[in-house]
């Protein structure tokens, strides 16, 4: 598995715009080796990276919540 910071991060535009150096590190092999990765070695990217997971998951909650509500008092 690849750093979320690699060249070839379906990601890598939207980093790009957020000015996220780039990390060549392609030989990690699991999910929580990039997680480790990245908490050690791009800790202030990891932080946003999970404050923009933790705010898209919050907007999706809510959006579903809304929906929900339209649906029953429709």
């Amino acid at each position: 598995m690849k750093c979320l910071l690699h060249p070839d991060n379906e990601t890598r535009k939207h980093y790009d715009a957020l000015g996220f150096g780039v990390c060549k590190k392609s030989n990690l092999v699991s999910e929580f080796q990039v997680d480790q990765h990245m908490q050690k070695k791009h800790k202030a990217e990891y932080k946003t990276i999970q404050a923009e997971i933790a705010k898209k998951e919050k907007d999706d909650d809510r959006a579903f919540q809304r929906a929900m509500l339209n649906r029953i008092t429709a």
